[in-house]
């Protein structure tokens, strides 16, 4: 984190994260999603996310399951032996 105060702060942003999401896109007043960091004491229960991007997906299809949502993503063959 870089700068803040009570109303805004500043953050420094990798180049791979340019790269790789729309942050680079955004102008004052865009509104963006913000979300209350984890502490290590804290319940946790779902599945750890390290925070970076690796690559992105194009949505192949989506089904519907009940109360759930099937989203089948194509990924790179690069990726592959992650899955």
């Amino acid at each position: 984190m870089g700068n803040f105060t009570e109303s805004k702060f500043s953050v420094d942003l990798a180049p791979e994260t340019l790269r790789r999401t729309t942050f680079g896109d955004l102008n004052p007043g865009d509104p963006v999603n913000l979300e209350r960091a984890l502490s290590a004491n804290d319940r946790f229960g779902g599945h750890m996310v390290q925070g970076h991007v690796d690559a992105t997906g194009r949505v192949i299809s989506i089904r519907d399951e009940g109360d759930s949502s099937i989203f089948r993503i194509s990924n790179p063959k690069r990726l592959k032996p992650l899955f």
